[in-house]
This record gives C-alpha cells, sequence and structure tokens, in this order.
C-alpha cells in the first residue's frame, strides 16, 4: 500500500458522495478520486430550477427521524424547510384520487389530519402507526451501532442485529394483514404514498413499507428538504471531502491484483484507461453500472436485484384543470394529489411546487410510470404553457422480497456501498450502507498494520 491511501469512489450519487465523506474522516491525507459517468454529480438526487420553482425530480425529502442524512446536512452548512410548505401560501390539503373522485382528503393541520384519518380508518391508524413507531425504535439502533465502530458484512447481518430482516422476507400486504390494518387504509393510504415515493404498491417488502411510512410522519417527525435543491448535499460532500471529481468517465472494470504487476486495484474506463488505486468502493447499483469486477482472474458476483421500476417526471407550467378532478376551481384542487393501485390511471403523483413565473400559472410536478403524452396533459392542464421532461429508465428495483443482497466486500479492497438497495433504496439507507463499506475498509487496513 502506497504511504499515502489513495481510493476511487465510483458513482458519484449520495452513496458515493458521503462514502467519500467518510472516507475523509478517517484518512485526512488520503488521496479520495470519485468517477461519474454522467456530466453532473447527484446520481438520483437531481434538482431543476424551472420558472422560478426548486423542483426535485429525484429523491424529494429529508425526514427528520434520518440520522445519518441530517448529520451530513449539518456538517456541510445547508439549510432545512418545511418541504410541504409553499413560500407566501397556505398549506393545502393532500388527496388520493381513484380515477373519478378523492376518496380520502388529508388537511394540512394535524390535529385535523389525524380527525380525518381516525374518521375514515378508525384502529387500524392506531395499528399502523404503532408498526411504523416500532420499526424506528428498531432502526435507531444502527447509529448507536455505527458510532461504537461495529461494521457488517452483509445487509443482511446488518438488519438481523437490529431484529428487521425477518421484514425483508415478507410483502407490506402481508404485514398489514398480519396486523389487521383495513384493506381501505393500505389501498388509499399506503399505496398512494408508495406509488409517491418507489411508483410501487404495498407488494414491496414490509421493511422498505416502514421506511416509506416514516417519510409521512406516521411515527413522528416532520419532512424536509434542503433550501435551494437536494442536489447541493452531494456537492457539498465533495467539496469538503476534497475529492477529485471525474465526471462523464464510464468504468468498465474493477481488479483486485496482486504479485508480480503490484498489488491494489485497477480502475479500468471504456477510453482504455487504467489506473491503480489501495481500495476501491463501489457507489452504483450493480446490475445497471456494466462494470465488471475481478479478483485477479476470477469474476466476482456483486450484485442480485435488477433496476427494472422506471419513473417518469414531467415539470409543467400551466393551470391545473379543476373539472377533470370534478373540483369548483384550480383552487381549490390539493396541492399533493396521490393515487391509489390501479394500471388505468395515467399518473402516480401531482404535487403543486408553487406559483410560476408566468402571471397566472402554478408549476406542478407530475410522477408516472409511463411517459404522459401530450394529448394527456391537454386533458389535465388549459393550457400547458411549457413542460421540462425527466426520464429514470431504471429508477430502483422492485422491492418485493428477495432472499439476499450483496456484500458489502465483494473481494480484497473492493468494497459495495450500494449492497442495501436491493432490499431498500433511500438516502438514508444509502448513507448508513456507505458508512459501512468504508468501516471494513478501515477494519481491513488495521489488520494489515497489526
Amino acid at each position: 500500500m502506497s504511504a499515502r491511501l489513495s481510493v476511487a469512489i465510483i458513482g458519484a450519487g449520495i452513496g458515493g458522495c458521503s462514502a467519500a465523506a467518510y472516507v475523509r474522516d478517517g484518512w485526512p491525507t488520503a488521496s479520495i478520486h470519485v468517477f461519474e459517468r454522467e456530466a453532473e454529480v447527484g446520481g438520483r438526487v437531481q434538482t431543476v430550477q424551472f420558472h422560478g420553482c426548486t423542483i426535485e425530480t429525484g429523491a424529494g425529502f429529508v425526514h427528520s427521524s434520518n440520522v445519518a442524512t441530517m448529520a451530513l446536512v449539518r456538517r456541510v452548512g445547508l439549510e432545512l424547510r418545511e418541504r410541504d410548505r409553499l413560500p407566501g401560501e397556505v398549506p393545502r390539503p393532500i388527496a388520493v384520487w381513484d380515477g373519478q373522485r378523492f376518496v380520502v382528503v388529508l388537511e394540512s393541520s394535524k390535529l385535523r389530519l389525524a380527525a380525518t384519518l381516525l374518521r375514515h380508518y378508525g384502529l387500524s391508524l392506531v395499528r399502523m402507526r404503532n408498526l411504523a413507531g416500532r420499526m424506528l425504535k428498531k432502526w435507531r439502533r444502527v447509529y448507536e451501532l455505527q458510532h461504537a465502530g461495529t461494521v457488517f458484512a452483509t445487509p443482511e447481518e446488518l438488519l438481523r442485529a437490529l431484529d428487521l430482516f425477518a421484514l425483508t422476507q415478507r410483502s407490506t400486504y402481508h404485514l398489514f394483514e398480519e396486523h389487521r390494518v383495513c384493506p381501505e387504509m393500505v389501498a388509499e393510504l399506503f399505496n398512494g404514498v408508495a406509488r409517491a415515493i418507489y411508483n410501487q404498491d404495498a407488494s414491496i417488502n414490509a421493511f422498505a413499507g416502514m421506511i416509506a411510512l416514516l417519510g409521512t410522519g406516521m411515527a413522528g417527525g416532520r419532512t424536509l428538504s434542503i433550501s435551494g435543491g437536494n442536489a447541493q448535499l452531494c456537492k457539498g460532500l465533495l467539496t469538503e471531502a476534497g475529492a477529485i471529481v471525474r465526471t462523464q468517465c464510464h468504468v468498465s472494470a474493477v481488479r483486485a491484483q496482486t504479485g508480480r504487476a503490484g498489488s491494489g486495484v485497477v480502475v479500468s474506463d471504456r477510453r482504455g484507461h487504467e489506473e491503480v488505486f489501495d481500495a476501491v468502493i463501489l457507489a452504483v447499483p450493480g446490475a445497471g453500472s456494466d462494470i465488471s469486477v475481478h479478483d485477479g482472474d476470477a469474476l466476482c458476483a456483486w450484485t442480485v436485484r435488477q433496476f427494472t421500476q422506471p419513473t417518469h417526471v414531467v415539470c409543467v407550467s400551466g393551470r391545473l384543470r379543476s373539472d377533470y378532478f370534478h373540483a369548483e376551481g384550480e383552487e381549490r384542487l390539493p396541492q399533493t394529489i396521490l393515487t391509489i393501485e390501479k394500471e388505468q390511471l395515467p399518473f402516480s403523483t401531482i404535487l403543486r411546487n408553487g406559483a410560476s413565473d408566468r402571471p397566472g400559472e402554478h408549476v406542478y410536478k407530475i410522477q408516472s410510470r409511463r411517459k404522459l403524452t401530450r394529448e394527456l396533459l391537454d386533458l389535465l392542464f388549459a393550457p400547458v404553457s411549457d413542460r421540462w421532461d425527466t426520464d429514470w429508465p431504471a429508477a430502483y428495483p422492485i422491492l418485493t422480497p428477495v432472499e439476499a443482497a450483496p456484500p458489502f466486500r465483494v473481494s480484497r479492497r473492493i468494497y459495495c456501498a450500494s449492497a442495501m438497495e436491493s432490499l431498500i433504496s433511500t438516502l438514508e439507507t444509502q448513507i448508513v450502507g456507505s458508512r459501512n463499506a468504508v468501516g471494513l475498509l478501515r477494519r481491513d487496513l488495521a489488520e494489515v498494520v497489526s
């Protein structure tokens, strides 16, 4: 190993950027190189400015219970704001649309919200809250363990230490059924939330389902976003870590080597350039990266789940048609429209982001599983004066129960910060996974020294 530790991080999403920060914590003089195949850093944390509004086209929010994310936000000096409070506007309701009517309307006031949910769902509200609260209590132990220096070989080992792995082996539908949460609450409220976060329904594993519930405030806390855009977190972490960032660099292979060629890990890109590092941290989805990983001549398996869930986002400046939703005027429409799990519905969510810089118009973000046609947008808006589209053809894995996940250590000095993503895909869990991968690197280097 060189006198000055050199680490390559493949991928500049939140996993790679947080890994850079944790490497800097452990080795103040390390040389940190971050490789990103896109032109911008951030991965699925992307922010656009559209007609006077800041819109999150990827990861949409930070919850106050996300201890690891909140610590990194404070570390780089960013400010948080209430996500659902629009500048200069009174907080507006959230509603669930079934294609014909709003089946439930949730007021922004916490007291009125609780009263509405209790009226609609009765004791199922209490049962769902209890499930979320118990899950959060167990999950919080991960921060104590990581603070104490505990590291794990696999996501399964990590979740077993928290008594949470069993949740990954069953669907959220089954969990709710066992705990007598009424089907109406699952179909209307939970599926609306799951479609907004993952573009999936309660067939996702129960661990992912409970994490999604925490984002709604079901176990307390606040839903926040970073002032000026969540993408600032990734950029701030790379700057603070003093990382050398190489964008539009498509890594094709990583190979651990020993012997006459020397020790270390070789990183190769598509242009044929090779560079040797003391360690490599993979922070990209294994199935979608086209990166082969080798230990000498042996090919290493480092992925379990394909990323096959598409997500399409359209930002619109215009006036949402109230007659489409059988409402009396645009101002009477909810700020956020969720949807039930119904294949015929053309969109998953519609979020009103604020007033447009075009007089008389608002800016909306629409998320869907299929790309929205101009004809459909003309039915939804009168008129669409401008639009901006982005597509995530493989935004997430289908998060149904799966027996295994990739290891955090793939081979000698090659680590996988994204190992958790076969089970769950959130900012917080990616950051926890990155910290664990860097912890394994620290332990391995300490064993070499001793």
